[in-house]
């Protein structure tokens, strides 16, 4: 299996996206505070740097996972191993490792928090998101909301199987895990994709195993024309599968980056 993340950002003028003029009304983004983005800078090299793997000395029976965000995570997140919380890294920029963790009827991610008790401190760890993960057997993906949850409250975060149904082989599928609908040209497809929806294309294998599809994302301006914010020539592959999920640029604004995960049908 092999991984492939692109980082390249293009805003390009109106007129690169007439083609996307007759998709359809543009449903109102989610509220999203600019505390949600988080600066570079603020979070240094680590947070963007491939997280390491849990659970890796489990059986094959367990659940397979791979944990994600549209956006920078600054908090660490911990879950239940047994009667203990271990420490589990999202990752952003990169699909990042998969992750192994016992079977179960809900995977919980809780925030670490220290309250002093006596003179010492204890940690409080406190549940902050969920997922349903029940009856799951093939490989799949858990993404963080866009909004962070309120003080209080516990997020449900949305998983993604990695079955070939969902996903299946000799074709490119687009995932959007924004909170807000995307204009999406892939190849000969172009639709609205709503948050959490998939659109798949088709491809033509030329040379060597080789060929290509057009990737354009975008979204309605203010004054009702169409905006590009993203474009991106892919190379497609015979006999692989290949996924495209759309992040936002960690400064914010309408700047995206998209990640590609190709996985081959021998491995």
């Amino acid at each position: 299996m092999s991984i492939q993340t692109y980082h390249t950002v293009l805003l390009l003028p109106r007129l690169v996206f007439f083609f996307l003029l007759g998709l359809g009304a543009w449903a109102q983004a989610s509220e999203t505070s600019s505390s949600a983005l988080v600066d570079e800078k603020e979070l240094g090299e680590v947070a963007f740097l491939e997280p390491a793997a849990v659970g890796e000395e489990l059986d094959d029976d367990a659940l397979r996972f791979y944990l994600l965000s549209a956006r920078p995570v600054r908090q660490r997140l911990y879950f239940m191993d047994g009667e203990d919380y271990k420490q589990i890294q999202v990752a952003y920029n990169t699909f990042g490792s998969m992750h192994r963790i016992s079977p179960r009827q809900k995977f919980v991610l809780y925030a670490k928090t220290n309250q002093l008790v006596g003179n010492e401190e204890q940690p409080v760890y406190t549940p902050i998101y969920e997922v349903n993960v029940a009856g799951r057997s093939e490989v799949f993906a858990v993404f963080l909301p866009m909004v962070s949850p309120r003080e209080g409250e516990v997020s449900v975060m949305n998983a993604i199987d990695f079955s070939t149904e969902t996903f299946p082989y000799g074709k490119v599928t687009f995932l959007n895990i924004l909170p807000r609908p995307l204009l999406v040209l892939l190849g000969e497809e172009r639709a609205v994709v709503p948050p959490g929806q998939i659109l798949r294309a088709d491809y033509e294998i030329r040379r060597k195993g080789a060929g290509s599809l057009n990737m354009a994302l975008g979204i309605h301006d203010v004054d009702g024309s169409a905006k590009l914010l993203y474009r991106q020539h892919l190379g497609v592959y015979e006999g692989e599968r290949t996924i495209a999920v759309p992040i936002v640029h960690p400064l914010g604004g309408d700047e995206l980056n998209v990640l590609i995960f190709r996985e081959d049908r021998r491995n």
